[in-house]
């Protein structure tokens, strides 16, 4: 669909066949109403502009090796506000998800933000989740619920080909389609029930999903659209590392705590898929938050430490603690008065002890 603002008015630039876009009809419509909205606030401080909106999940139409063109050619209006005749064509093309194999594609906010009411249904519900469900009563299985869908990409990009377990493609179709979701829970989720609860069954609330301690994301056709329903529950979100990124996933990446590669009792690091911890504070009081903090790069050095000392390799040293009992039994030392009893303390340690009494001084 071809838009653009002159003289500070919004305009459809091509002929559009609604009926023929089926359900994409109304995405196409969410963003006429976007555009409304900008017209209503910036008017006649906005540029003369003209660029192509694409509803599509995977990017398509825009790569070092595709020429960028519309079709039919958009009809711009014949002047622009400063009398001379508009720039033809080919125009900018904006979409809501890429790989850096589209680099000249634009990315814009997804229609699911203004089509789903986020700010009210999402953000503005924060408190609910936390109440209804505190983080020490979730379950701790990781969970998920999505649809049939298979990502579809470019053969030649490289940053979203997928494998699978062990490093065995899963794509097909000359690698143009890959079943991410279908593999995830078949061979990893399907045989780790006890802690996997991801499958395609039915649609389940949001609510629902503040049950749980860990969330996941898979991609869909391409980008998801389901990650920013899944950051505000307040539960550990652990998102597929698909090539494909959105509009705010710049900018949320400077609140991640850190990349996480794990072992195949989760994800399987050979696979390419890793799993992001996201704090999803939002202003809830991020000192409480269960996320692992600043102490994870630390960990992650000391695991390899323990692979080197046992001459074993990280992913093995990984599988061998995602497997492990998470429950520990140890002896419970007895109590001793005059260690544990500060009221028997005498001298120096009475009042404090020598660093308290030197820091004084």
């Amino acid at each position: 669909m071809a838009v653009g603002f002159f003289g500070g008015r919004a305009y459809l630039l091509t002929p559009t066949d609604f009926p023929g876009l089926s359900h994409h009809a109304k995405l196409h419509v969410a963003y006429m109403r976007m555009l409304l909205h900008v017209e209503a606030c910036f008017g006649q401080h906005l540029p003369d502009v003209a660029l192509i909106l694409t509803t599509s999940d995977t990017p398509r139409y825009v790569s070092p090796r595709v020429v960028n063109a519309s079709s039919p050619p958009p009809r711009v209006p014949p002047l622009h506000r400063a009398g001379q005749p508009f720039e033809p064509g080919p125009y900018p093309i904006a979409g809501i998800g890429k790989s850096d194999f589209y680099p000249d594609l634009l990315l814009v906010p997804n229609f699911h933000f203004h089509m789903k009411l986020y700010d009210n249904t999402s953000l503005a519900s924060i408190p609910a989740f936390d109440e209804s469900t505190p983080w020490e009563e979730r379950k701790n299985v990781l969970f998920g619920r999505f649809s049939q869908y298979r990502t579809n990409r470019n053969q030649a990009d490289p940053d979203t080909l997928k494998a699978g377990r062990g490093g065995k493609g899963i794509c097909y179709d000359e690698n143009k389609i890959c079943p991410v979701r279908e593999h995830f829970i078949k061979e990893l989720a399907d045989k780790d029930k006890a802690r996997m609860d991801v499958t395609f069954r039915r649609r389940v609330t949001m609510q629902k999903h503040t049950e749980y301690k860990y969330l996941v994301n898979l991609d869909g056709q391409g980008i998801s659209s389901r990650l920013e329903q899944l950051l505000p529950l307040g539960s550990v979100v652990f998102k597929q590392q698909s090539g494909y990124y959105a509009y705010y996933y710049r900018t949320i990446s400077s609140r991640l705590e850190q990349l996480l590669p794990l072992g195949s009792a989760v994800f399987k690091q050979q696979s390419g898929y890793y799993a992001y911890y996201y704090r999803t504070c939002c202003g809830r009081g991020c000192g409480t938050s269960p996320a692992p903090g600043p102490l994870l790069p630390g960990f992650l050095a000391a695991l390899q430490l323990i692979a080197d000392k046992k001459k074993c390799s990280m992913d093995a040293l990984c599988n061998k603690l995602a497997d492990a009992d998470p429950m520990a039994s140890v002896t419970k030392a007895e109590f001793v008065r005059h260690h544990d009893d500060k009221t028997t303390y005498t001298g120096v340690y009475r009042a404090g002890g020598p660093r308290t009494l030197a820091g004084a001084k």
